[in-house]
């Protein structure tokens, strides 16, 4: 569906995009493969990819937003850490960190693996969840022969079911006179790529107001 030039370092480097649309909706579902020699370059590589996921969302909302690819570089380096964030909606998490948390993972060199820079990265503020993220490839089909130099990592994603959205549980409002009022706007939001709904909204105590939505 498109694609975003990166910044080049020994080769040219790109981030596809593919609007894939699948029975649970639309789904961005995009791939890249960063610079091999340039961790500098890599990190800046992760901040073009997070601007081109962003534009590609605005302008085509989906239930999910997937990232895969060879990043060339391990969980907890700089520009994984660019991408997974800190936990926000607007960033990426890690599926086979999320499905095993125990375990570090590895998918290169094929044959004597020490790393994992091979990863399924989702956006957080999706519909998508994650029930389970292995590492692939990993037999030899000949002697010493793997389907790749890397293993790779494959995950399966669930529709969550719509979340209710509560109300706090208290509103604090401050001492008042008798017979004198005070009021106090409660915002309601979401940071999903979804819509948020508001189905209902009561009041059980006569005392208090809905005075506006």
């Amino acid at each position: 569906s498109g694609y975003a030039s990166l910044a080049v370092a020994e080769f040219p480097r790109k981030v596809v995009w593919s609007s894939i649309m699948t029975p649970l909706g639309r789904v961005n579902f995009f791939n890249t493969h960063l610079s091999n020699t340039s961790g500098a370059t890599r990190f800046v590589q992760a901040g073009q990819i997070m601007q081109f996921v962003r534009a590609q969302e605005q302008a085509n909302p989906g239930v999910a937003s997937i990232l895969t690819g060879d990043f060339n570089d391990v969980p907890g380096s700089g520009p994984i850490q660019l991408l997974v964030g800190n936990g926000s909606d607007t960033t990426f998490d890690d599926t086979f960190r999320e499905a095993n948390p125990s375990l570090p993972g590895f998918t290169v060199p094929a044959g004597s693996p020490t790393s994992r820079i091979d990863c399924v990265f989702y956006l957080r503020s999706g519909q998508f969840t994650v029930e389970q993220s292995e590492v692939t490839f990993s037999q030899p089909y000949a002697p010493n022969l793997y389907p790749s130099d890397h293993y790779g990592v494959m995950s399966t994603f669930a529709k969550q079911t719509t979340p209710k959205i509560s109300a706090p549980s208290s509103i604090v409002f401050p001492s008042l006179l008798i017979g004198t009022r005070d009021s106090i706007n409660l915002k309601i939001s979401s940071a999903s790529i979804v819509p948020l709904e508001i189905v209902s909204i009561t009041n059980s105590d006569p005392v208090f107001q809905i005075i506006g939505v």
